[in-house]
């Protein structure tokens, strides 16, 4: 549709980040392609030099309707980039607002605001079982009279605007489900802190479910399973408020667990779309140096005051290990289960870390260890199984043999690499699915879903009016999704667009099936050149020109 008079629309992909008062606005689109069993997302800008205020409906026009949600973005403020250098390939070096939330419509409405560019995220969710073929969608937009004084009212009229028309081909070719482990770190206390609930109370329950569901509807498949509260990002001395899943008493010496909550928290989470758990740490952060406060008859103990190797606390892990892996083999998730010793200890740490993990070991066997570590070298002098090592330092790994390749990323890297901050392009967040194909990754972990603390958990931050955790983290690294209204998580376009990275790699991987894995690397180094976590495609028309090529590739195949 040409420029109307009135208002300006126009189809653009899911990786172009509009601001309020864009001078150049993003190139249009007109058609796209997916997979079936694949959520595909697009975007519709608008935006008039003349109606003011307006209450608009959106309605959705096409045979695809009742598989499209519609979503406004939001802008978030954004007045702090961390404290790492960037590269330039970043939205904003300093202060200003930036798109984030993907905010449902109120009453399937949204508002046109004089001058000022507004965005309309929809995706698309695809069945499985769906006829392939070409499919048309447009969106109605219909205008009510300004709801200003009727003496600077522009119009009384309702008028009524259509969209282009995009052409959506769904292609005859099933998404592979996702073999990929996922896990990004729930905090409970967030939870608990952002709705004002006790935690584990009924309400509690009921908001972790809605945002459990959310995350699985994102590729979540692996979750963090607080048997006691995770000692993370603590500020040393201090405590997080208690989230512990497992009741613990203690009678003339002799400890008694009840794991009624632990089996509550299982099957809620197996109900949302969750297969694998990921057992807390038994060790402090930075190290293992301390051990982890355990709420005991309703009193707290260990933690800062008692080092990780001291005899209380061995005792006590003994008895709580030796009864928790019987509950698990009892709820028949042994092979489900991953546990932690201590978030990413570092060279310095080599002989506490090995205690612990030798500790572990010996009371976890058959077990799988794993845990975000700095270096290759600790790895090799602790004995531990499977390490998450960042991004980065893939490549120090190259030939070690491990039961399964993990990675993460967080605050850093921040200088070429692929990461999610608001302020980076969507592009380096959709790459990554195709980079952690090509290092063959069975896992990733990212340590923020949804951490509303300070940085070191001193009090509670709203990450709608700070997104840095007190000007500590990059915006938006702790948090893929924000507090909502009735208990229900906020999807941001970060969250979005990471899922299609994961949709990617599934993507990849059925051409591997297709094809062969030597077949496939070679198409990619055809396509892409060089192709490692610091040289890749820039920008979404060469991200998303790739992922066009993987697509002609398996409709191609014979």
């Amino acid at each position: 549709m040409a420029r109307n008079k009135k208002i300006e629309l126009r189809w653009i992909n899911s990786l172009e980040k509009v601001g309020p008062y864009e001078k150049v606005l993003p190139e249009k689109i007109s058609s796209g392609c997916a997979l079936k069993g694949e959520r595909f997302n697009l975007q519709l800008l608008f935006c008039s030099a003349t109606m003011h205020n307006r209450k608009t409906e959106i309605t959705v026009i096409s045979p695809l309707k009742e598989y499209i949600s519609v979503r406004e973005v939001g802008y978030v403020p954004v007045t702090f980039t961390g404290y790492c250098k960037c590269d330039d390939d970043v939205l904003l070096d300093g202060g200003g607002v930036l798109p984030d939330q993907l905010l449902p419509l109120v009453d399937g409405c949204t508002r046109i605001v004089i001058r000022q560019t507004k965005t309309l995220w929809l995706s698309v969710d695809i069945p499985a079982d769906f006829p392939a073929g070409t499919y048309p969608l447009q969106l109605q937009l219909k205008a009510f009279p300004d709801d200003c004084d009727e003496n600077f009212a522009e119009t009384q009229e309702t008028e009524t605007f259509l969209t282009p028309e995009f052409q959506l081909h769904v292609a005859d070719a099933v998404l592979p489900r996702q073999r990929l482990k996922v896990t990004q770190w729930m905090h409970y206390d967030s939870i608990s802190a952002a709705y004002d609930v006790p935690v584990w109370s009924d309400e509690h329950w009921r908001i972790t479910g809605n945002y459990m569901r959310n995350a699985a509807c994102h590729g979540m498949n692996m979750i963090l399973t607080p048997v006691l509260t995770p000692p993370l990002n603590i500020y040393p001395g201090t405590y997080r408020r208690s989230v512990q899943l497992v009741e613990i008493s203690r009678k003339k010496g002799k400890y008694s667990f009840c794991f009624d909550r632990l089996e509550k928290f299982i099957k809620l989470a197996q109900s949302s779309g969750i297969s694998y758990f990921e057992i807390g740490h038994f060790f402090s952060q930075w190290g293992a140096a301390y051990s982890v406060a355990a709420e005991i008859d309703g009193k707290m103990e260990f933690g800062w005051n008692v080092r990780g190797d001291s005899p209380e606390y061995r005792d006590f892990l003994h008895h709580l290990l030796t009864e928790l892996t019987a509950k698990l083999r009892e709820l028949g998730i042994s092979d489900k289960c991953f546990f932690h010793c201590s978030d990413e200890p570092g060279p310095k740490h080599v002989e506490q870390y090995r205690n612990a993990i030798t500790f572990l070991k010996e009371h976890l066997p058959g077990y799988r260890i794993i845990d975000a570590i700095n270096g290759a070298a600790i790895f090799k002098a602790c004995g531990m199984d499977t390490p998450v090592p960042i991004i980065t330092d893939l490549h120090k790994f190259r030939g070690v043999e491990v039961p399964e390749r993990w990675t993460y990323y967080c605050c850093a890297p921040t200088e070429k690499a692929p990461n999610r901050f608001i302020h980076f392009p969507s592009a380096r967040n959709r790459i990554f699915g195709v980079l952690m194909w090509k290092y063959r990754i069975d896992g990733f972990l990212h340590w923020g879903y949804n951490f509303y603390n300070e940085a070191l958990s001193r009090f509670f931050i709203d990450p709608e009016k700070d997104p840095t955790s007190d000007r500590f983290y990059p915006p938006g690294d702790a948090f893929v999704v924000y507090p909502g209204t009735d208990g229900n998580p906020v999807d941001s376009i970060r969250h979005e667009v990471f899922y299609e990275a994961l949709q990617d790699f599934r993507a990849l991987e059925l051409l591997e099936k297709l094809y062969t894995e030597k077949k496939v690397r070679s198409m990619l180094k055809q396509w892409c050149g060089t192709l490692t976590m610091l040289d890749y495609p820039r920008g979404s028309k060469a991200v998303l020109a790739l992922r066009e090529k993987i697509n002609a590739a398996v409709i191609n195949h014979k």
